[in-house]
């Protein structure tokens, strides 16, 4: 008697071998591997192909037990089809859904592309108009195939096995019977290995019962062996295969794939040198295992069986399924967990990190994150409003102390994380199936129209099926579908690429239901394991106005939570909204935040009609705002523009309502626009001196009120706590203090309102124009940079070096400021890491400066060296490796590793590019992080470089923050909230950057990046900067920042401005990309500028391989490409072909990519450069830099080089010595060729020597 397993034999069976793993692992002649296995198993499955028509066309299915679904491209290069039914009818306006028409759905990609981090989706139609639900056809059956040919593995079957992760359970239950001896020695075995995630439902009951008979293991498991070696090309329909157990399995087809006893194969042909390893869906019971397990519900054969209530449903029983614990709709959702740090935060369980901060959709009414987490094992929660006062784990438990949600990754993986607050359930697409339940009723209950009426979207959240208890059923319930007659199916992933209809079909039928009454509990359950749907009607739901609105369509009406409408000018408001005849528009405000959305509209504040501006907004507005310049634009009444001031100390929305006066829809509102439009500020902000008198000001134009706390010292009590005077023209609050102030610290205590929060906040804040800071940057300190006692001697009349006629006699090496000197025991130990390092004569790092100095270079370019917010600045607080012990170990040792990772948190080691206060020097490096020492430190290394003859070259990081929001490290938004940082279209931050973007289009922070480099440049005489991401900043900015310092002049401010050279990455991606904020700072953009920007043309021709691809062992001109290929070349001859075309790319990198510059090409044809593809694009290589300093006009850009791992692109033979003189060989085309040579390398590296 053959069977597949049922629900509740699976559960017996899953409990039996559960068991048997833990039991063998716990023992103490186990195989130390085989501690803990259960536990490292679980959701650890790795990539599944799909054995049938599909895999043969590249189709390949990411952990297929959770119905995650990918798609490769088929040899025309379109996104192949993955239909199975050949009979789906095209539905069209004619036969609407819901109109009687009999709607099949079959499987295809017609619908929404996938879910985006927003959790929005665009569908796309199928051929001829067909609606989404239609998918393609199959123009004919076509039989199973294989999805390709099978490669030999190195080890028998039992090490194959071993290698699947995702069949890891058997190969250890094998292991653990002593199965393993004979399957190694055996000729030729076939093995059907069921997936971990068969395993993972355990019914405890039944484990005292099926632990003591070892025999009924092993013939389970030798049920599952085949003598020979039988491949997928083997099977047939029908075939019979006998086990090693005795008995026989059969092999049935069923579409496109073929079964084993019922379980499908799900990954075939993984080869062995004995043998194939299957891996199966399911696991396989042999008669006499079926005989002594009680016979099965029916039940549990079929669709899943769920409680459904009958008769008036309790009130409190709906509730618990919408919002259980009744926690108040959150301003904030985080995903706080161990991978934070991972993800940008500066720590792990942080619930204010807004690097991990989920996002609403309105549409959905769920919050979802789209994030890229390392390979690992991780746990996570999702955290409301900020804090750890709510929030959800496993289980859609709130409970303190409740479970995390674990998630486990074999690999770097883009996982999407969501969040429904109605039932408290937080999940992701690696753990939980998404799935959801398109359908004639998806309008019904909130859907919007995506592509269609709102019908048939299998993006629509509103109808996401949830396993909450995580018994594997996935269920929905509502009682918003009227009465009648309806279709639904079930689809995975969110699109039609997987669904399941009629009896648990894959691209089955509609599936049909009724609903009897208004207001009937309807409850969908799916089990994802068989594709089954079970739909029941329970009883009527009666609610409370409380439950009711508990229970509304949340987003229907809009979310003022979100901010979705942009003020971009005080009269204009740019907002996304349908504009119709009839309908009204408000703006509200209420200035202690009360402002609540309720059914019958927006209560609880002020208001004034809007009215539609058809013209859309302004030609300056859409200048300033290009993102927004489609937008429909509404005006505010001429009489309330005088208000507006005041207005924008408030909490804010927009709402619209129909012709009858109902809401339909509502949002908060982003504000720089018109912060910008009345508020943009020209004078002095920070510390200013009258003689011994200083003057605080700050930009706050949103605030209420801003207090000053005045301290005699950086840890004492407050001495004084002094109101600030607003000046309401410029929104500047400022105080005058008295002549003792200087040197005390002091903070703003700001109350303002706070978008995040929803709440008028009062922040006790730092000044972001700070100049001098208390150790661990905990309070600003009043300095006067121009005190003789903050200046080394002999600061005012340093002559800098002249070491360069033109920018482009510039050679730049790049350092650590803790690096140069943290282990030459030359450095006295107190001055090791330090900026005093620089002023030593007699150490390895200044011997070393000196001989480059003496060979042609002419500028040190130092790494981050303001205050960072990642480094302990308290030394009795920091732990740093122990030299010594690092120098005792063999150079190819793992040990410095380890030994370094002991203190990797403690150590003040980070490249800094974290800022907190931008315009203050990093206290770490100084002998004393408390206070002024800083600032004359660092005066001294600036100085002491200076007479070395080097020019000194500061890495600047302003485009982004640590923090926003009300984090410990935010200060900017903790001020101005929204205005600083780069936002999104519903008010949160963006994040492409790494961490919080800044917004310098911006006026205010475009004049804060301006002061603060006009700092560094007259305070501290900095001789160049170096941009980060300086994509991200716009070509207005650089430009503004380019013309400040040209206007300094040694007469008036003691430096030559124009010898102060700007450079910087001018990389195009994220929110910016292709000016979509305006012109950004990119290569092409820059061109004739003066502002120089990173070639990465030449850096990949002349290395090989590219940092924004995985391409380690890809090799180049200096690595031997097409000459002496390495182990991952496949196609010599098309590697000889890119070798030609390196050639081309370095003879235009050395003529400092001009892209007019001609030339004979690889094809002996005449060319410019601008016609030299680089990334298969064919524009001009790089950004020329204009130099205008001298009378002739010279063209080129900044060649990069970066320090890289030789061996991986190398020839396998190639010894460390020839390595070595390919790296001189690099570097000499950055010497040699037109543009300003970059070495970004650190202090003793062995490449340095070639200079």
């Amino acid at each position: 008697m053959m069977k597949m397993l049922s629900r509740s034999q699976f559960r017996w069976i899953a409990a039996l071998m559960a068991l048997m793993v833990v039991l063998v692992a716990c023992t103490d002649d186990a195989p130390s591997d085989l501690r803990g296995c259960k536990e490292a198993s679980e959701g650890s499955e790795e990539e599944i192909y799909v054995m049938g028509r599909g895999c043969a066309q590249g189709v390949v299915l990411k952990d297929f037990a959770h119905g995650e679904e990918g798609e490769t491209q088929g040899e025309n290069g379109a996104a192949e089809d993955h239909g199975e039914d050949t009979n789906a009818e095209d539905h069209s306006e004619a036969a609407p859904a819901g109109e009687g028409a009999e709607e099949e759905h079959s499987e295809g990609e017609g619908s929404a592309e996938g879910a985006e981090a927003e959790g929005e989706a665009e569908a796309t139609e199928t051929p001829d108009d067909a609606g989404a639900h239609t998918g393609y056809q199959l123009t004919s059956a076509q039989a199973p195939q294989v999805a390709s040919a099978p490669q030999q593995a190195a080890g028998d079957v039992v090490d194959v096995l071993a290698e699947i992760r995702a069949a890891s359970i058997v190969g250890e239950l094998i292991v653990a019977q002593g199965l393993d001896a004979a399957l190694r020695e055996a000729e030729a075995v076939t093995i059907f290995a069921p997936i971990n995630s068969v395993f993972t439902r355990l019914d405890e009951d039944v484990l005292a019962d099926l632990t003591t008979d070892s025999d009924i293991l092993n013939q389970i498991l030798t049920y599952h062996v085949v003598p020979g070696v039988v491949l997928a090309a083997d099977l047939s329909d029908g075939q019979t295969l006998e086990t090693l157990q005795g008995e026989t399995l059969t092999v049935t087809q069923e579409g496109n794939f073929f079964l084993i006893n019922g379980a499908r194969i799900i990954q075939p042909d993984r080869l062995a040198s004995n043998g194939a390893v299957h891996l199966i869906n399911d696991v396989l019971l042999p008669s006499v295992a079926v005989e002594l397990i009680p016979e099965p519900n029916p039940a549990d054969q079929g669709p899943p069986v769920v409680d459904v209530p009958t008769g008036e449903v309790d009130p409190a029983m709906v509730q618990g399924l919408f919002n259980p614990n009744g926690h108040a709709f959150p301003t904030s959702v985080t995903l706080a967990g161990s991978f934070q740090d991972e993800l940008g935060c500066a720590n792990d369980w942080a619930p204010e990190c807004e690097a991990t901060f989920m996002e609403y959709n309105a549409g959905n009414d769920i919050w979802s994150a789209t994030l890229e987490v390392p390979a690992g094992e991780w746990e996570y929660k999702a955290a409301l409003n900020a804090t750890w006062d709510v929030s959800y784990g496993a289980n859609a438990n709130a409970a303190g102390g409740s479970s995390n949600v674990t998630l486990s990754l074999d690999e770097d993986e883009r996982v999407t994380f969501f969040y429904d607050h109605k039932t408290g359930w937080v999940t992701d697409n690696v753990n939980s199936v998404v799935a959801t339940l398109p359908g004639t009723f998806n309008s019904e209950i909130g859907c919007p129209p995506f592509a269609h009426t709102g019908d048939w979207e299998p993006s629509c959240l509103r109808m996401w099926l949830q396993d909450s208890d995580g018994d594997g059923i996935y269920t929905f319930m509502t009682p918003r579908i009227p009465a009648g007659d309806y279709l639904v199916k079930v689809a995975i992933n969110r699109d039609w690429g997987e669904n399941y209809g009629v009896d648990g079909a894959r691209g089955g039928a509609d599936i049909p239901f009724n609903v009897p009454a208004d207001r009937t509990l309807m409850v969908f359950a799916f089990n994802p394991r068989n594709g089954l749907l079970t739909i029941a009607a329970g009883g009527t739901v009666e609610l409370t106005p409380e439950e009711e609105e508990a229970m509304a369509v949340r987003g229907a009406a809009g979310n003022i939570a979100l901010q979705q409408a942009h003020w971009v000018a005080a009269p204009t408001i740019a907002w996304q909204v349908d504009v119709e005849e009839g309908y009204t528009y408000r703006l509200f405000w209420a200035a202690e935040a009360t402002l609540e959305l309720t059914e019958e509209g927006l209560v609880g504040g002020e208001s004034v009609e809007l009215t539609p501006v058809p013209e859309g907004i302004s030609v300056e507005a859409a200048a300033k705002f290009p993102h927004l310049a489609d937008l429909p634009a509404f005006a505010l009444p001429a009489d309330a523009l005088p208000q507006v001031p005041d207005i924008l100390k408030g909490q804010l929305a927009v709402a619209a309502f129909d012709a009858d006066g109902m809401l339909i829809n509502a949002t908060g509102l982003q504000i720089p626009g018109v912060l910008d439009d009345l508020f943009t500020y020209g004078g002095a902000l920070g510390t200013t001196w009258d003689g011994e008198v200083p003057t605080v000001a700050v930009w706050a134009p949103t605030a209420q009120n801003v207090q000053f706390h005045l301290f005699a010292d950086e840890t004492g009590e407050a001495s004084a706590v002094l109101p600030m005077e607003l000046d309401p023209a410029t929104g500047v609050w400022s105080i005058t203090g008295e002549p003792g102030w200087k040197y005390q610290y002091y903070l703003f205590e700001v109350t303002v309102f706070v978008p995040s929060t929803g709440a008028v906040e009062v922040n006790l804040v730092t000044d972001p124009y700070s100049y001098s800071l208390a150790m661990g940057s905990t309070r600003s300190q009043l300095v006067d940079l121009r005190d003789s006692a903050l200046a080394p001697e002999g600061w005012d009349t340093l002559v800098k070096p002249q070491n360069f006629e033109a920018f482009e006699d510039i050679v730049i090496y790049e350092m650590h400021v803790r690096d140069f000197s943290i282990f030459d025991e030359r450095v006295p130990e107190e001055l090791r890491g330090k900026y005093l390092a620089f002023a030593l004569e007699g150490s390895a790092g200044i011997a070393h400066l000196r001989a480059l100095q003496a060979v042609g270079l002419t500028h040190l370019h130092l790494l981050p060296a303001f205050d960072v917010a990642s480094v302990l600045e308290d030394p009795a607080a920091r732990a740093e490796p122990d030299s010594a012990a690092l120098a005792s170990f063999p150079a190819d040792s793992d040990e410095q590793r380890a030994l370094i990772n002991e203190v990797r948190d403690l150590d003040a080691q980070n490249w800094g590019y974290d800022p907190f206060h931008f315009t203050a020097p990093e206290g770490s490096y100084a002998t004393d992080p408390s206070g002024i020492t800083r600032i004359l430190e660092f005066r001294q290394m600036v100085m002491a470089l200076n007479q070395l003859g080097l020019n000194v070259v500061m890495d600047v990081v302003y485009n982004h923050t640590n923090q926003a929001g009300q984090g410990e490290r935010s200060v900017f938004d903790r001020i101005v909230p929204g205005y600083y940082h780069r936002l999104n279209e519903t008010g949160g931050v963006h994040t492409s950057t790494c961490c919080p973007n800044t917004a310098s289009e911006h006026n205010m922070f475009r004049k804060f990046m301006v002061d603060s480099l006009l700092t560094w440049t007259t305070e501290y005489k900095i001789d160049g900067y170096r941009f980060d991401l300086m994509g991200h900043h716009m070509v207005e900015d650089m430009l503004a920042v380019q013309e400040a310092l040209q206007a300094l002049t040694i007469a008036d401010d003691g430096v030559d401005g124009r010898r102060v050279y700007l450079y910087g990455e001018g990389w195009n991606f994220g929110e910016v990309e292709n000016n979509a904020r305006g012109t950004n700072a990119t290569q092409l953009n820059l061109a004739g500028t003066g502002i120089g920007t990173f070639s990465d043309r030449l850096r990949d021709a002349v290395r090989g391989g590219s940092p924004v691809r995985d391409s380690a062992s890809e090799q180049g001109f200096i690595t031997l490409a097409g000459i002496v290929p390495n182990a991952a070349v496949t196609d010599e001859a098309a590697e000889a072909e890119r070798m030609l075309l390196f050639m081309d790319q370095i003879r235009v990198g050395l003529a400092g990519n001009l892209a007019t510059y001609t030339f004979e090409n690889r094809e002996g044809e005449r060319v410019a450069g601008a016609n030299i593809p680089y990334g298969g694009n064919q524009r001009p290589l790089v950004i020329t830099w204009t130099h205008k300093n001298t009378s002739t006009t010279s063209k080129s850009t900044i060649t990069k080089r970066s320090s890289i791992g030789w061996c991986s692109r190398c020839p396998p033979k190639s010894r460390w010595k020839r390595r070595s003189g390919r790296i001189g060989w690099g570097r000499a085309f950055v010497l040699l060729s037109q543009g300003r040579a970059l070495h970004p390398c650190r202090a003793g590296h062995p490449a340095l020597q070639v200079l």
